[in-house]
């Protein structure tokens, strides 16, 4: 069951200003109040902090699960070799999970998309709300999303590349998908279709709506892929046509001489990836999934040290707020209401 991740940078708002506030700290103590005080209820989304996950190898990073419950949606429980079905107990909710993965080094928050979860709007309500409000100061909590902004000249300049991966949606109408890809006005269009049309054979793998092709090194570290090959397939790739759904690069920077990865389907738009997609767990837990994006963390650190350092290059410096662990009056009736 593949994840999308979104990445974003955090930081904590004061009166509009970007303040250079721990974070980390924030979400620390906000992990130790008794569970009915992480319970919120806000804008009719029933909310709570659920016990986060550390690493001794990574005490910079934290793994946060999110959960909303939804209280109006009750399906029915069943197995597929009988027709009975049973209704989940009254006393039990369904619990959408979002996982965040934060990471104090880049200021940096990774989160994992649910259709019915928590939108990173949501999250900042949520965090928001335990910040003592003092009249005439305004606090927020902002999610800002990273931006992709490296494209083919930074691959251009690269001494090594790791890996190219390169996603094409399938129709039933589409018999060639390959020749849909790359531009026909390029010299070198036939060549690329052979290669392509070769390495499908042996180097792919296909579900009912996309067709991956997938060049790596595998555990070779030090070496790199045929930098000239690589780099002319990316640019006669036809990047706007609709049947190339991603390619991404991964490669080490020339400048900062760390690994990146580039999807050049989205540059200038928010920076994501997907996760789990060869894993045969239906229904990851937080930690699984939180350790999941660690484990691919180097792979992002180029774009994530560049999107921090103009993140924090207007932060300004403030005092830490006093937090507030009472629930709100919404919250403190829907836990009376569940009590009885």
């Amino acid at each position: 069951m593949s994840k999308t991740i979104n990445f974003f940078n955090v930081a904590i708002f004061k009166n509009g200003e970007k303040t250079d506030l721990d974070f980390l700290k924030f979400i620390d103590q906000i992990a130790c109040f008794p569970w009915e005080c992480r319970v919120r209820n806000l804008s009719g989304n029933i909310s709570a902090l659920f016990p986060l996950h550390l690493s001794e190898l990574h005490k910079e990073k934290r793994i946060i699960p999110i959960g909303k419950f939804r209280t109006d949606y009750k399906p029915f429980l069943g197995k597929v070799t009988t027709s009975d079905l049973r209704e989940i107990q009254k006393d039990l909710d369904v619990v959408e999970l979002v996982t965040m993965v934060y990471d104090q080094k880049y200021r940096t928050a990774v989160l994992d998309y649910n259709q019915n979860g928590l939108k990173p709007k949501n999250i900042e309500e949520y965090f928001t709300s335990f910040i003592h409000r003092i009249e005439g100061i305004e606090w927020a909590v902002k999610l800002i999303p990273v931006i992709s902004k490296k494209g083919i000249e930074n691959i251009e300049e690269s001494m090594q590349i790791r890996q190219l991966e390169i996603k094409l949606k399938l129709d039933k109408y589409s018999e060639n998908i390959i020749a849909r890809g790359v531009k026909v006005d390029d010299n070198n269009s036939k060549l690329i279709l052979d290669v392509l049309s070769n390495f499908r054979a042996g180097n792919t793998s296909l579900d009912a709506n996309t067709l991956k092709l997938e060049f790596n090194l595998g555990q070779n570290k030090t070496g790199t892929m045929n930098l000239e090959t690589v780099k002319h397939l990316t640019k006669v790739l036809n990047l706007d046509s609709n049947y190339i759904e991603s390619v991404k690069v991964r490669y080490r920077d020339a400048k900062t001489d760390k690994l990146d990865t580039i999807d050049l389907k989205y540059i200038g738009k928010q920076f994501k990836d997907k996760i789990l997609e060869k894993d045969e767990n239906i229904n990851p837990d937080s930690e699984y999934v939180g350790s999941t994006i660690i484990g691919m963390y180097e792979g992002y650190e180029g774009t994530l040290s560049k999107s921090y350092e103009e993140f924090i290059i207007d932060m300004v410096t403030a005092d830490f707020p006093k937090l507030q662990k009472e629930p709100n009056k919404e919250s403190r009736v829907i836990l009376k209401s569940v009590e009885k």
